[in-house]
């Protein structure tokens, strides 16, 4: 411990060491992160394989509620992008 700071090879040995090991904790926790998202892909349920069930679970007046709001939300885009249509100040030459 008396050469950590004197003796340049100890200094680029313990770099080099404590780089290597922060690497492999990094590889470790992606590998155990990946490991784990498969694992909860594979026992996700499956979705709707029949026409049936896709149609069962569709929902037309939640498609129509969302549908307007997108058009409300275009309609107030196409007004700002017209720039201010209020009362001009009076003030202002």
């Amino acid at each position: 411990m008396k050469k950590i700071g004197h003796d340049p090879f100890v200094d680029w040995a313990l770099i080099v060491g404590v780089s290597f090991v922060l690497a492999v904790v990094c590889v470790a926790v992606g590998a155990y992160v990946y490991a784990d998202s498969e694992a909860q892909l594979s026992s996700a349920p499956a979705g709707p394989t029949t026409l049936a069930d896709v149609e069962a679970r569709f929902d037309s007046q939640k498609l129509y509620r969302v549908v307007t709001a997108f058009d409300v939300r275009a309609a107030e885009r196409v007004q700002f992008e017209k720039g201010y249509a209020g009362p001009l100040d009076p003030s202002l030459p």
